[in-house]
């Protein structure tokens, strides 16, 4: 016993999962941060999107980790129930993402109704958003109905990143405010990506971009692909990224094959972050017209690295965006976002340098003021007075049970 409050986190990726994407960085920056005033356990599968982890990788047992403990499930939905049952002791338990069925949705769904004395914070993720819950629509608006049935807005505690996404929240599961956290991503200092740059070299021919990120709806590939047949400008850009979803694959594929010759777009493969920051300072905009995004890592280090974006509107980073480079727009407008990459081309033939110094202030500015680190302890910490408030009355509760 280390004296610290136990904390379970539910994810389907963890370490040594890299193509995940924001959400893994997330939950690390999370640990790190906050490790020394809490006992973090981390429920996660045993794969990453390519593929299962080597299987020299021990599962289903809790592993040390040093900062943390962890566990890599080979049944989540099996495993993850009777895992969070009073009698484990947790604090809290942190779910984080709301509507994956193979893993986070059982287990919102057995903590609403079953074990409902277990506290649980609920991280949406980016995934109550409009655009995001229209792909597959049925089944998630199914669930979102069946957890305010079970009264799921006033029984979790919410972990949200962003206003609109609060807003989103109230209107979908009607949460007391007190509720509602609102505690901005954790993420690396600005700084420390734009150090990785190398010298910026513009090539007035030629506009170039970068996508980086799943390659699946959400994340709106097909959306980028379609403005870019719209352009007249010549145009590079390089994706990079995990194919999550093959159909989806297979259109975007058709939509390059149909593109016109002045423009270019090149598959990358997957990446790792730390190798793709190295590299940003070759491009000079991210496209990314995403559906919806909690935090967009990938925003935040696009313009870390200078890198003005092209990005949908559902995000936290919808209003300096727009402010600085009218360039947040709807993602279901191919005109719309065809019309922001001309603008921005327009301004980087003749103030490339004067775009990057805007882009990397934003980063700049927003982890300046974020106060991250102390809003999520606060959210950890309520958690934990509701768990003292509850613990005395959950049946079969045994404080051993430790791991």
């Amino acid at each position: 016993m280390n004296g610290r409050p136990r904390i379970l986190i539910s994810y389907p990726y963890f370490d040594p999962a890299h193509l995940a994407g924001g959400p893994v960085q997330s939950l690390r920056n999370i640990i790190a941060s906050l490790g020394d005033e809490f006992d973090f356990h981390v429920a996660c599968g045993d794969s990453d999107l390519d593929g299962p982890f080597p299987p020299e990788i021990p599962r289903n047992q809790w592993l040390d980790r040093g900062s943390h403990k962890q566990i890599y499930l080979t049944r989540p939905i099996r495993q993850l129930l009777p895992m969070v049952r009073p009698a484990m002791g947790w604090q809290a338990v942190y779910v984080a993402s709301l509507i994956s069925p193979r893993f986070n949705a059982p287990l919102a769904f057995f903590l609403s109704t079953i074990h409902r004395q277990v506290p649980a914070i609920i991280a949406p993720r980016g995934g109550l958003y409009g655009g995001a819950l229209n792909i597959r629509p049925g089944r998630k608006r199914l669930f979102l109905r069946m957890l305010r049935f079970f009264n799921a807005g006033q029984r979790f505690l919410y972990h949200v990143t962003s206003e609109q996404e609060r807003q989103t929240l109230h209107q979908l599961l009607g949460p007391r405010s007190e509720n509602i956290f609102l505690a901005e991503n954790l993420t690396q200092p600005p700084d420390a990506i734009a150090r990785l740059q190398g010298d910026y070299r513009s090539d007035p021919g030629v506009f170039r971009m970068i996508f980086f990120s799943r390659i699946s709806p959400k994340k709106n590939l097909i959306g980028a692909l379609k403005a870019l047949a719209l352009s007249r400008r010549a145009i590079s850009l390089d994706i990079h990224g995990v194919i999550d979803d093959a159909a989806y694959w297979a259109e975007c594929t058709a939509l390059i094959d149909r593109l016109p010759d002045h423009v270019t777009v090149q598959y990358r493969g997957p990446y790792r972050r730390e190798d793709l920051f190295a590299q940003l300072h070759r491009y000079e905009s991210l496209l990314f017209p995403t559906f919806g995004e909690n935090f967009g890592h990938a925003i935040f280090e696009a313009l870390s690295a200078g890198l003005p974006p092209v990005i949908g509107r559902d995000t936290p980073w919808h209003e300096p965006i727009n402010r600085a480079f009218g360039s947040s727009i709807d993602p279901d407008n191919p005109e719309a976002i065809a019309g922001a990459i001309e603008k921005l081309a327009q301004t980087c033939a003749t103030d490339a340098e004067g775009l990057r110094k805007s882009a990397h202030r934003i980063a700049v500015e927003w982890f300046d003021r974020s106060g991250g680190v102390e809003a999520h302890a606060e959210m950890f910490r309520a958690a934990v007075r509701t768990f003292g408030r509850t613990s005395g009355r959950a049946s079969g509760h045994n404080a051993n049970a430790r791991n």
